[in-house]
């Protein structure tokens, strides 16, 4: 199972621009990164390898020249659980596409 995280950006960056985010779970210590300017979106994640029927909270650390911030205080927790449903009948009717860059 996995979970997609989202956050916002801090106000205070301690004087050095923000280089990436590290997002954990609760329980198991799974992990996303993102860095800023690589990822196409640095403020979210996909958290995978999470257990479906278990409640997880996240919490996430900024990284600057200087190091790791704190972690931020949990959210709310999220229990992932499998697809039971039928697929929808039909596409979403707008979508973005995202060209990446590979080195």
């Amino acid at each position: 199972a996995q979970v997609v995280v989202t956050w916002v950006a801090p106000v205070a960056n301690g004087g050095s621009a923000i280089t990436g985010y590290t997002v954990t779970s609760n329980p198991g210590s799974k992990t996303c990164s993102t860095v800023v300017g690589e990822s196409v979106n640095p403020l979210t994640c996909t958290v995978t390898g999470l257990t479906n029927g278990t409640a997880y909270t996240f919490s996430v650390v900024s990284t600057n020249a200087a190091g790791d911030s704190t972690a931020s205080p949990a959210g709310a927790s999220v229990t992932p659980s499998s697809s039971s449903g039928a697929l929808p009948s039909t596409p979403p009717a707008t979508y973005t596409v995202h060209k990446l860059n590979t080195k």
